[in-house]
């Protein structure tokens, strides 16, 4: 991730949640700073925990008008 706010940080925050799913859950560290998401982050594991030390997501581009997270079957 960029992590500047304005690059899209989708793709890399989505290869985490993907990874930690795959290893059955974990948590996932974000550090400090301001992610841009410009498209929904899938979620299907619900064995998975942000640990968000002061991060924030800006959800822009297509997420904008969704959620930027989408839990399915979590």
């Amino acid at each position: 991730a960029v992590v500047d706010g304005v690059t899209d940080d989708t793709a890399a925050i989505q290869a985490a949640v993907t990874a930690m799913a795959a290893a059955g859950g974990g948590i996932i560290t974000v550090p400090y700073g301001s992610y841009r998401l410009d498209d929904d982050v899938t979620i299907t594991s619900s064995n998975i925990i942000f640990d968000m030390q002061n991060a924030t997501f800006k959800v822009a581009g297509s997420a904008a008008t969704s959620r930027g997270f989408f839990f399915q079957g979590a």
